[in-house]
């Protein structure tokens, strides 16, 4: 956030009313500023390193260069957190986490001037730039297609950096493939850290995935649409109450709704007293933690804001699962996996780029050393 005191925001739409409409919102808030406007995604990028904003607002749809486009080249030459304010969210089912693989931190649909009126989307625009104007800020690297790192060279170095130092005493020990079991937790930043972690493991793995992703309520059936399109040798679905895990079968948390395994059984709660988030990773990690199989889970808590899912990563450690952590330099948020090195809940705290790996090793029944 701007040492000023005020959130510099730009606003980057090809539409003058949209412009307008936007612009007259963020300057009714004593705490945010407009520095600048763009018409199109080139100009975006110009306003981006000549002025330093805190957030950009910025459309999907504009001449030249699209507002994803733009995205990455904001990423790349002038970071800040761009939120990507649309008509096409809830058109396009995979906009979002396009937009979120190109760097945006957030997608929400464009609000009429009507709707900014009835203060509902006007207070949800507000909250939105001033809670991400404290997210720290990472710099997105050039990537070839839509994966990897900027280069080869630059993915084996990290594939072989020395294992980092483990966040309690060394640990060897191998995962059962038979009944394995994988979950993950993540927030902002989540989904293409998500695909990332899922596109390493094995075209035959044995393993069950459960993943909870804090998500916007109606979006959670898209990425799980988003995520089955690309992982050819996994099959990804929205999890249902009563299925039983199954092997190359990924289960995501409902919109809304608790991702629980009791008994071996997926099981679907809506309300659990002294839980502050719907869904919550500390319910799915806490309950595997108390199932006979936990000796057998391996578990990830990624990129988030907060601190939901360092409680049921202790959890996991203590029932004797392998747990994991991103680390600072490729979270998108440090928030959560931050919370779980403080406690001491992950064996060890790895790259995103590696996290796919060292799961696919202990879910093949590889042994893995972690270094002390």
């Amino acid at each position: 956030m701007s040492t000023r005191g005020a959130i510099r925001v730009l606003i980057a739409d090809d539409s003058a009313v949209s412009r307008r409409v936007l612009a007259d919102l963020v300057s009714e808030a004593a705490d945010i500023e407009v520095v600048a406007t763009a018409t199109s995604g080139k100009a975006a990028i110009e306003g981006a390193v000549r002025h330093g904003p805190d957030v950009v607002l910025m459309d999907v749809l504009m001449p030249g260069m699209d507002g994803l486009d733009a995205t990455r080249e904001i990423m790349r030459e002038a970071p800040c957190r761009i939120i990507l304010v649309s008509e096409l969210v809830g058109r396009q089912a995979d906009l979002s986490f396009r937009a979120l693989e190109a760097g945006a931190l957030d997608v929400m649909r464009k609000p009429s001037y009507e709707a900014l009126r009835d203060g509902d989307a006007r207070s949800t625009l507000l909250r939105k730039i001033r809670t991400y104007a404290c997210v720290p800020v990472v710099r997105r690297h050039r990537r070839s297609r839509d994966r990897g790192p900027a280069t080869p060279a630059r993915a084996a170095a990290e594939r072989a950096a020395p294992a980092p130092r483990g966040a309690g005493p060394s640990a060897s020990r191998s995962a059962r493939s038979d009944g394995a079991l994988v979950c993950i937790g993540a927030s902002t930043g989540g989904p293409p850290a998500i695909r990332t972690v899922l596109e390493a493991l094995d075209s035959e793995t044995t393993a069950a995935v459960l993943i909870t992703q804090h998500m916007t309520e109606g979006f959670i059936q898209g990425m799980a649409a988003w995520l089955d399109s690309h992982l050819r040798h996994l099959r990804v679905a929205v999890a249902g109450d009563g299925e039983i895990p199954q092997g190359g079968h990924v289960y995501l948390a409902p919109d809304n709704a608790h991702l629980r395994l009791v008994g071996g059984i997926l099981r679907i709660t809506s309300e659990l007293p002294g839980v502050s988030y719907r869904p919550s990773i500390d319910v799915l990690f806490e309950s595997v933690a108390q199932a006979p199989r936990a000796c057998n889970c391996v578990a990830a808590l990624l990129t988030g804001m907060g601190r939901d899912g360092a409680r049921g990563l202790l959890a996991l450690r203590g029932a004797g699962a392998h747990t994991i952590a991103q680390d600072e330099a490729s979270s998108i948020v440090y928030g959560m996996p931050r919370a779980a090195h403080e406690i001491g809940a992950a064996c060890e705290d790895l790259p995103l780029l590696r996290i796919g790996e060292r799961i696919r090793r202990f879910v093949a029944d590889e042994s893995v050393v972690v270094a002390s």
